[in-house]
């Protein structure tokens, strides 16, 4: 339903939006995920489990993840970057001024407000006992939702199409 908003709202259709606002409703009220039809989520995202998630106006990388409960937010007005293959995992929380760098994982409850995140790092806790871990691409693709057993490599000019 989310891919159909999008391709409603990028064709240059007349935004009728009140239709958008009923179906953005529907959709929360299905998969109890607040994800506003005017959020660009990536091309390539997956959810599992959402409820309770809310997915603001942040700048999302492809193979970006998230588990129920995470909050992509605002803080004072400044949202997020988020890099690719990045995966929230249940109640993790990015709110702000945040640069997420490429190949990371918010642990379990894990909180960052305005704060940048290194690639290929494992997050865990939050301010002030936030722990940033760097890890290897071997432990990455083991932990993450995205895997090896994906051909990135057939995605890296994904256009948004379907097909290279």
């Amino acid at each position: 339903m989310a891919r159909a908003l999008r391709i409603h709202v990028n064709a240059g259709c007349n935004r009728n939006t009140d239709l958008l606002d009923e179906i953005y409703g529907l959709s929360k009220m299905i998969s109890s995920a607040d994800i506003y039809y005017e959020v660009n989520m990536p091309d390539i995202w997956f959810c599992d489990h959402p409820q309770g998630s809310v997915m603001g106006r942040a700048s999302y990388g492809n193979f970006f993840s998230f588990s129920q409960g995470c909050t992509v937010g605002n803080n004072k007005g400044r949202y997020p970057t988020i890099g690719e293959h990045v995966s929230m995992l249940s109640n993790s929380k990015i709110l702000g001024n945040c640069h997420i760098g490429d190949h990371v994982i918010m642990a379990a409850n894990s909180y960052i407000i305005d704060q940048d995140v290194p690639p290929f790092s494992i997050v865990f806790g939050a301010k002030p006992n936030l722990v940033v871990k760097s890890i290897s691409y071997e432990k990455f693709n083991a932990l993450s939702v995205f895997s090896e057993a994906i051909d990135f490599e057939k995605y890296s000019d994904y256009n948004g199409s379907g097909r290279k």
